[in-house]
């Protein structure tokens, strides 16, 4: 998708294109990050199909010890750039509502209309954190396909501006 092939271009520009010492590959990573946050930014109010809920809930309820690891990783390998959450007890509440909210009837509106996960109130903004830090690493295709991914991204970022909104 898009979004997944953008955010990746800064990542290969900066191991294969010779680093940010070059003028041009600078521009060009920067560039790049640009639009990715202009996606990032969108991706609450983007159209989604409901229809590929299961897809995106049973990728992230086999992958959910990993996900979790990877939203909370100190230390990441990739996308350095993405701020990452540190509560692992706050990720594990947090992907678990948004399992349950892609598992619901209508995930694009329980996602906006069910009762919020339950985190004390200076757990919030953490939880928004690993909310957007899940969606910003998912790639299309290594992680699901692009219509369930949209899917999951928006429902993510719901989330993540409800429990914005309640820290």
């Amino acid at each position: 998708d898009e979004y997944s092939w953008t955010a990746t271009n800064a990542m290969f520009l900066r191991y294969f294109g010779g680093g940010e010492d070059k003028p041009e590959i600078a521009q060009a990573i920067e560039r790049s990050e640009q639009i990715s946050n202009q996606l990032t930014a969108s991706f609450a109010t983007a159209p989604a199909d409901d229809g590929f809920a299961a897809e995106a809930a049973t990728k992230l309820i086999s992958n959910h010890d990993a996900v979790i690891k990877d939203c909370t990783n100190a230390e990441p390998l990739s996308q350095k750039d993405v701020t990452r959450a540190t509560d692992a007890t706050t990720a594990d509440l947090v992907l678990r509502h948004v399992a349950s909210i892609l598992l619901s009837d209508s995930p694009t509106d329980s996602a906006t209309d069910a009762p919020l996960v339950a985190l004390d109130q200076r757990n919030n903004k953490e939880g928004a954190l690993v909310a957007r830090t899940v969606a910003a690493r998912l790639c299309v295709p290594r992680d699901m396909g692009a219509p369930a991914a949209k899917l999951f991204r928006k429902v993510l970022s719901i989330v993540a501006n409800r429990l914005e909104e309640k820290a």
